[in-house]
């Protein structure tokens, strides 16, 4: 045992210097114990199967070509590590967190169409070293219009603004105003850009944010009203109502109209602008309101149906037009089942009576559907704020129901049985006569104009598969009005009332002596007011007009010599004068020189006064006249009864009587 071991020190003493490689071959005799596996010692031996002193190790010498090769591994190996580290170190400021910008939109997310909004984008500069270069790009939907910024723009588009350096830690802001235009309940979407550059980089970054904002009213309310059912040809009224929201006054208001092809506009208040279909507002207070009212005509055929549209903006100082709001009505034609016409003393329109008048109003109706129309109601309507008809004295012989308080007369199948059933194309009629009050005082200045407007309409019907008879079947509307009354007074007097000596010479009248009078015109007028009023009157060829005269309100009597007519001019004699109001009065002097021819006779001063004028409210021409005016002086009192001219001899008396009264 102990040789061995010698051995295998010498052995590995002598393989000192030149170390062999420890293999295992497969052809080589191999220790193995009795089970048959390898033994430990075995495996660790060389290649003359002598066991390796594993206490030693012998180095192997390196070349000069593997030692270049580790050289230039080891020198790519910390080159890589050099570059990551200069990443970081330069780019540091970017890990701060996955934004090195902060850019944020302050801006509301609900407006009203049309209302000026404010935008504010601000940034923060996150990065641990400055922002050398930015510049903030702004995208603006559709409907926006740029107002003003702060700061200023850098672009003629209003969408760019250049920025200064942003130290680290710094921002700023950006405040951008306009108006937001579109339509309810759209949203618009502004988009903002942040491009910049670290001072210790050379790259652009960009940082991108978005902001939408609901509109969700309009600073323009705009109200549309239309009758849903009309009849083709007829008069339709129309309401279109325009109202500023908004806290500020709004100029340059437009309202555009869409009509169909066949509307004819026949009215407008306030008036149209020359195309028809414009309006236009200088100026619209806030919270105030414009009312326009049109009338106009649809044409077509039953069962068409016709759009009318509205819309609603502001005229920018370019002209552009800047819509804000808009409105549409659909309007159905419809042929009234059962056709109604209504007709006042034979006129089937606007109509002016008197008091005392008796108003036949008469009433034809026709079915003009496929359908028989059962247990017809009908109703005459009587609107009027004065009761200026007589219900009491109505003659009826179809014994309609009468309501006087509430103005009405109804016929329905109890009361006439032709309105039990209407066959189609069947037709009828009946009538009624009602009086106009023969009085009527007016209490109050406001008590003038008095007119009344009536209708029939059907109240309620029974047919198979039919709309709403109420609303579709309705006659023509009449309105009749109340001439005003008017009066006229001419008198001659020689005293006053008050004994007071108006006239000159002789009382009675005295042959070849001259005798003056004076004339008085009184005019007093009712109900309503009067223009182009003209009285008027012609003197006999024995009585001269001495140029004496006067008129009330700054007017005055003229006389025409070529025709011998004295003639008192009123341009505007108000309602209710003589009442409420002074009576228009006017005086003028006339001079007789009796001849003998008129002895024991009356001599007569002028021929009959005639007044001529204008109702302002219902157009009507009035003319009405007072009797010729003699010497007889029937009001003077004191000179009653001392009119016929008397002879010469008898002065004496006279004058004595005459100067005694004096």
């Amino acid at each position: 045992m102990v040789e061995q071991k010698s051995k295998k020190t010498s052995t590995q003493s002598s393989n000192k210097n030149n170390p062999k490689k420890l293999t295992k071959k497969g052809n080589t005799k191999k220790d193995t114990t009795e089970d048959g596996f390898e033994t430990i010692t075995s495996i660790y031996q060389d290649d003359q199967h002598k066991e390796v002193d594993m206490t030693k190790l012998d180095r192997k010498k390196l070349t000069k070509k593997k030692l270049l090769g580790y050289f230039i591994i080891a020198f790519l190996f910390m080159l890589a590590v050099a570059s990551v580290a200069g990443f970081f170190m330069f780019n540091r400021g970017l890990s701060n967190g996955d934004n090195s910008i902060q850019l944020t939109i302050t801006a509301p997310k609900e407006v009203a169409s049309g209302e000026e909004v404010e935008f504010e984008i601000t940034y923060l500069n996150k990065e641990n070293v400055a922002i050398s270069e930015a510049d903030i790009t702004l995208l603006y939907p559709e409907g926006f219009y740029f107002s003003r910024s702060e700061p200023e723009s850098a672009n003629e588009s209003h969408t760019f603004w250049k920025l200064k350096s942003i130290p680290s830690g710094a921002g700023g802001r950006v405040k951008i105003y306009g108006q937001v235009i579109g339509e309810i309940d759209e949203t618009k979407t502004f988009q903002a850009t942040m491009d910049y550059t670290p001072s210790n980089f050379s790259s652009t970054f960009k940082e991108k944010i978005s902001h939408s904002l609901e509109i969700t009213s309009s600073i323009f309310d705009l109200a549309l009203e239309t009758p849903l059912r009309i009849v083709s040809g007829q008069d339709t009224e129309m309401k279109i109502t325009v109202k500023n929201n908004s806290e500020i006054d709004l100029s340059n208001v437009k309202v555009i109209a869409t009509y169909p092809d066949d509307f004819l506009l026949k009215s407008s208040d306030p008036e149209v602008m020359d195309d028809k279909k414009t309006w236009f507002f200088k100026e619209l207070k806030t919270k105030g309101e414009e009312l326009i009212t049109l009338n106009g005509v649809f044409k077509g055929d039953p069962g068409d149906s016709q759009e009318i549209k509205m819309q609603l903006g502001l005229v920018m100082n370019n002209g552009e037009f800047r819509l804000q709001n808009e409105k549409s009505a659909i309007i159905f034609l419809v042929k009234p089942e059962l056709n109604l016409q209504l007709t006042v003393d034979g006129y089937n329109q606007e109509h002016s009576v008197n008091l005392g008048d008796i108003l036949e109003y008469k009433v034809a109706y026709q079915n003009v559907s496929d359908l028989k129309l059962e247990n017809v109601v009908l109703q005459a309507q009587f609107d009027s704020d004065t009761q200026i008809l007589d219900f009491s004295s109505i003659e009826d012989a179809s014994s309609g129901v009468i309501d006087e308080e509430l103005k009405t007369i109804t016929w329905s199948a109890e009361e006439m049985e032709e309105l039990a059933s209407i066959v189609p194309r069947a037709e009828g009629s009946f009538a009624v006569t009602i009086p106009i009050v023969t009085s009527l005082s007016p209490q109050k200045s406001t008590d003038n104009n008095f007119s009344i407007d009536t209708f029939v309409k059907v109240n309620s019907l029974e047919a198979e598969d039919t709309g709403n008879f109420e609303t579709m079947s309705e006659s023509n509307h009449i309105t009749v009005k109340m001439n005003s009354k008017v009066n006229l007074q001419a008198e001659a007097r020689y005293y006053s009332d008050e004994f007071e000596k108006l006239g000159s010479g002789p009382l009675p009248p005295i042959v070849g002596e001259a005798t003056t009078y004076r004339v008085f015109w009184s005019v007093s007028n009712l109900y309503n007011d009067l223009k182009n009023v003209e009285i008027s009157t012609v003197l006999p060829k024995d009585v001269s007009w001495n140029g004496n005269s006067t008129g009330s309100s700054n007017t005055k009597v003229n006389f025409d010599r070529a025709t011998r007519t004295i003639t008192w001019k009123i341009q505007n004699l108000p309602a209710n004068s003589g009442t409420l109001l002074p009576i228009a009065e006017a005086t003028f002097d006339v001079t007789i020189t009796p001849t003998s021819q008129y002895v024991g006779r009356l001599v007569v001063l002028t021929q009959e006064s005639i007044l001529s004028g204008r109702d302002n409210f219902t157009g009507f021409d009035l003319e009405v006249d007072d009797r010729v005016i003699t010497t007889d002086l029937e009001n003077d009192v004191a000179a009653r009864g001392r009119g016929v001219v008397v002879e010469e001899l008898e002065i004496v008396n006279s004058n004595i009587n005459t100067n005694s009264n004096e």
